[in-house]
């Protein structure tokens, strides 16, 4: 009977230890998760700031598209003004959906 409850013991102190390491390592990876995530956003806004005034066609990953002009870029938001059946209009999308850019000619 005291063979069962020692090993009981073991058991709980050794699940305490590893319940610690988990618990660092899950706040690890959600720490390193983040960075990537607002690393990746970095790069694409700076891409995109360079389009401000450029005529372009814009495709979300939802796989709908928009064409028009860049007119402001920020970390997570760009500005587009969109021409559509001779209606004006100025559409905000978030910049993580955006999957596909290219400059149309005029």
């Amino acid at each position: 009977m005291e063979f069962f409850g020692l090993i009981a013991f073991v058991l709980v102190l050794g699940s305490l230890g590893l319940h610690g390491k988990l618990k660092k390592l899950s706040s690890r990876l959600l720490k390193l998760e983040k960075v990537n995530i607002k690393s990746e956003g970095i790069k694409m806004s700076e891409i995109l700031k360079g389009l401000v005034g450029e005529h372009c066609s814009l495709m979300e990953s939802s796989g709908t598209s928009n064409v028009g002009t860049v007119l402001a870029v920020d970390d997570e938001w760009i500005k587009i003004n969109v021409v559509k059946k001779n209606i004006e209009s100025v559409v905000v999308k978030r910049i993580e959906n955006i999957v596909q850019v290219s400059i149309i000619s005029k």
